[in-house]
């Protein structure tokens, strides 16, 4: 892992521990539960709110339960109170902030701070040093501006959470991202019980049904995956629950048309958007279609292929 942020620690005060990256945004606080009223003006105290994230833990296991608060010491003084029902009787916290009120911190936005949690219990769960007791489902909603700089911190929060041996340096594998052969993609299909009857240059016909194959266009900087273009009659098919979208990709996808519909509602129906196309994105690494009109994400990985 590049250290190219730096590390500082603050020596011990009483039970509190301050840390920070020197070149980065991340501030970080350690202490008990018994001593969050030592917590004082130079950290997150006081009539202003400040937001952030926390991991609670547990001396005698290796349970963690990770939140995020846009009061975080509010939040923290409910959990000392009485515990979440996940971790009723954590013993120590980790705060993660950039030391900022409200008014002024990088993790105002609500969705920044819901992405950084999931990732806090990803990296966890990954690592296996922490086994994370609660998971978060809600899909951050994030402009692409916003997701350009949660992914540049989301690096910083790794660093961070190594140098508190809360994780170990892990290199992410890339997903394939190589156009599947029509012969092994017919073979793959074969596989799922799918009889192809006729293939044209973008439109399989199989089971009776139109499937619509796509390859996807290379990613630019602004974008979440692989793009890909719906235009008005496979809209009108696939709206009307027909067939479905091949994604000749990677691992390979079929999309029924029911699952796309359900994704993207009145957006699928040409009639109603009045637009001659939609564009999608299939991120391959994390296996998710984005549609970047509402930031709503549906999960390929029940339509593997491979």
């Amino acid at each position: 892992m590049d250290d190219g942020y730096g590390w500082e620690e603050d020596p011990p005060d009483g039970s509190i521990i301050r840390l920070r990256t020197k070149l980065g945004q991340l501030r970080v606080w350690r202490f008990p539960r018994n001593s969050l009223d030592q917590i004082n003006g130079k950290d997150f105290a006081g009539g202003i709110e400040h937001p952030g994230l926390y991991i609670l833990t547990k001396e005698s296991d290796s349970k963690a339960y990770v939140g995020e608060s846009s009061t975080l010491r509010r939040r923290l003084q409910d959990h000392a109170k009485k515990g979440p029902k996940e971790l009723p009787d954590w013993t120590n916290v980790t705060v993660l902030s950039d030391g900022r009120s409200v008014y002024q911190s990088i993790l105002t936005d609500a969705n920044l701070r819901l992405f950084l949690e999931k990732s806090i219990v990803r990296h966890l769960s990954e690592s296996g040093i922490f086994s994370p007791v609660n998971h978060q489902t809600e899909e951050p909603k994030l402009t692409v501006a916003i997701e350009t700089f949660a992914n540049r911190l989301d690096e910083e929060l790794i660093f961070v959470l190594i140098k508190l041996a809360m994780a170990h340096p892990t290199t992410k594998k890339k997903a394939q991202t190589a156009e599947i052969s029509r012969a092994d993609l017919t073979n793959l299909l074969s596989n799922k019980k799918m009889n192809v009857e006729k293939i044209s240059r973008d439109q399989w016909k199989m089971s009776g049904e139109p499937y619509y194959f796509r390859l996807g266009t290379k990613p630019r900087k602004t974008e979440r995956g692989w793009h890909i273009t719906l235009r008005v009659k496979p809209r009108e098919t696939l709206s009307k629950e027909k067939g479905g979208l091949i994604i000749s990709r990677g691992r390979g996808y079929l999309i029924p048309a029911k699952a796309l519909k359900d994704w993207l509602g009145t957006k699928l129906w040409p009639i109603a958007t009045g637009k001659e196309a939609i564009d999608v994105y299939a991120n391959l690494d994390d296996e998710k279609l984005w549609h970047l009109a509402d930031f709503q994400t549906l999960d390929m990985k029940p339509y593997r292929l491979s």
